[in-house]
C-alpha cells in the first residue's frame, strides 16, 4: 500500500489520459459521425449544425478562462468531476433531442466542460504532480485524444449503422459518467494532499535550470508583464496558422484533383503519426525546454506547408510533407501550457494558463470560417497556406523577443524578492 501511494503520480497521469481519451475522442468525433444522421432527423442544414457546434466553441473560450477560478475554489477533482458529469448530461440530452434548440443547448454544455476536461485543465493537474518529465507525460496524455477518436469512432460508427445515432450519443454519455466517477474516486488535487512531492522534485535543478520549479508571479504582477500579453496574442495566431491549414488539407487535395478516399487516407496517415510526434515533442520539452520546442513547431509549420504546395503530389511526397507539418500540431495542445509555466512560474498558473489556452479555443472558432472565406474569394487554399507560413515565420521573431523580455523580467523579479 505504501508503494502504491508513493507512486500515485502515475495514477494521476492515468486518470488524465483516460479523461482525454473519452472526452477528447468524443468531441473530435462529434461532427464527422453525426452531421448526416442528425441533420436528416431534425430537418436542418449542415450550416445550422455547424452553427450549433460554434456555440460549443464560444462557450469553451469563457469556460477555459473561468476554470482557473473554479479550481482555486473547488479543487481540480471536484471541478473535473462535475465538468465530466455536465458533459455526460449534454450527451443524454443529445440522445433524446427532437428540436434544434436542444442541439444548441447540448453543444453549449459540452463547451462548458471544455475548460477543465480538455488539455488546458489536464495540463494544470500534471504541472502540479510532475516536476521531472512533465512534458513527456503531457505529450503521452494529449496523444490520447487521437487514440480516443479512433476507438470511439469504431464504436459510434457501429452504433449508428446498426442501431441508431441516438445510441451513439447514449454510449458516450455512459462513458463520460463512468470517467466522472473515477475522477471523484482517484484524483487528488495536489501531491501534498497525500503527503507527497511532485514527481522528480528537486532532482538535477542545477543542471536543468529550464525545468526549475520557481514560484513565479501572482496574477496581479503578471498583468504588468508585457510578455504575458504577447504570449496570449501569439497563442491565437500560432493556433490559427496550424488549424486553418491542417483542417483543410483534405479539401485542398480534392481541389487538386485527388479523390476523397485518397485525400482522407493521406490525412489519416498524418493523424496516425501525430500521436508519436506529441510524445517526442513532450520529451523535447523536458530536455531542451518548451520555449525552444515552440520555435521548432513554428518552423515546421512553415516548412511543412511549403512542401505540401511545392512537392509533386505523390503519396510518399505528401505524407513526408505532412509529417513535417505534424511537428507544428503540438502548438494546439501541449506547448502553450508548458511554455507559460516556464516563463511565468507556478504561482498563478490556474489563471494564466486558462487565459492563454482560451486563445487557442478562439483560434479554433475563427480559423475555419476565415480560411474558407478566403478560399471562396480566391478559388484556392494556396493564399491560406501562404498566409499561415508568413504568420508562423514572423512569430519566430516575436517569440525570441518575448523570451528576452520574460527572462529580463524574471531576473529583475527574483533579484527584488531575494532582497
Amino acid at each position: 500500500m505504501k508503494s502504491f501511494k508513493k507512486n500515485y503520480h502515475w495514477v494521476i497521469a492515468a486518470m488524465a489520459l483516460l479523461q482525454l481519451l473519452i472526452y477528447g475522442g468524443a468531441v473530435n468525433n462529434f461532427t464527422s459521425y453525426h452531421v448526416v444522421p442528425v441533420t436528416e432527423a431534425l430537418g436542418i442544414s449542415r450550416t445550422m449544425f455547424s452553427l450549433a457546434g460554434s456555440v460549443r466553441g464560444v462557450v469553451g473560450v469563457f469556460s477555459t478562462i473561468l476554470t482557473g477560478t473554479l479550481i482555486e475554489k473547488l479543487g481540480y477533482r471536484k471541478t473535473a468531476g462535475l465538468g465530466l458529469a455536465a458533459c455526460a448530461l449534454a450527451y443524454v440530452l443529445l440522445s433524446t433531442m427532437t428540436a434544434y434548440w436542444q442541439l444548441a443547448l447540448g453543444c453549449g454544455l459540452i463547451g462548458l466542460a471544455s475548460g477543465i476536461c480538455a488539455t488546458s485543465g489536464v495540463s494544470r493537474l500534471l504541472n502540479l504532480w510532475f516536476h521531472r518529465w512533465r512534458g513527456t507525460v503531457l505529450g503521452i496524455v494529449t496523444a490520447a485524444t487521437g487514440v480516443g477518436s479512433t476507438l470511439l469512432g469504431l464504436i459510434q460508427a457501429y452504433a449508428i449503422d446498426n442501431i441508431s445515432w441516438r445510441m451513439s450519443f447514449t454510449i458516450v454519455a455512459g462513458l463520460l459518467f463512468a470517467v466522472s466517477l473515477l475522477v471523484f474516486l482517484f484524483v487528488r488535487n495536489t501531491p501534498e494532499d497525500i503527503g507527497l512531492k511532485p514527481f522528480g522534485w528537486g532532482e538535477k535543478l542545477e543542471i536543468k535550470k529550464k525545468n526549475d520549479r520557481w514560484e513565479g508571479y501572482s496574477m496581479q504582477e503578471l498583468k504588468k508583464n508585457p510578455a504575458f500579453y504577447i504570449l496570449t496574442a501569439c497563442a491565437l495566431l500560432s493556433v490559427y496558422s496550424v488549424i486553418s491549414t491542417s483542417y483543410n488539407f483534405v479539401p485542398y487535395f480534392q481541389d487538386c484533383g485527388m479523390t476523397a478516399t485518397r485525400a482522407s487516407k493521406l490525412y489519416g496517415t498524418m493523424m496516425l503519426v501525430l500521436g508519436g510526434v506529441k510524445l517526442f515533442c513532450g520529451f523535447l520539452c523536458d530536455t531542451i525546454g518548451a520555449k525552444r520546442v515552440a520555435i521548432i513547431c513554428h518552423v515546421s509549420c512553415a516548412v511543412g506547408l511549403a512542401l505540401v504546395m511545392l512537392l509533386p503530389q505523390t503519396d510518399i511526397a505528401m505524407i513526408a510533407a505532412m509529417i513535417v507539418f505534424d511537428f507544428a500540431m503540438p502548438l494546439t495542445t501541449l506547448i502553450f501550457p508548458l511554455v507559460s509555466v516556464e516563463m511565468f512560474g507556478y504561482r498563478a498558473q490556474n489563471q494564466f494558463v486558462g487565459i492563454v489556452m482560451s486563445m487557442t479555443s478562439a483560434a479554433s472558432i475563427i480559423s475555419g470560417p476565415i480560411a474558407n472565406y478566403i478560399r471562396d474569394c480566391t478559388g484556392s487554399y494556396i493564399p491560406v497556406f501562404i498566409t499561415s507560413m508568413v504568420i508562423a515565420l514572423s512569430l519566430v521573431v516575436v517569440y525570441l523577443i518575448m523570451y528576452a523580455l520574460a527572462d529580463r523580467a524574471k531576473k529583475k523579479y527574483v533579484a527584488t524578492v531575494e532582497k
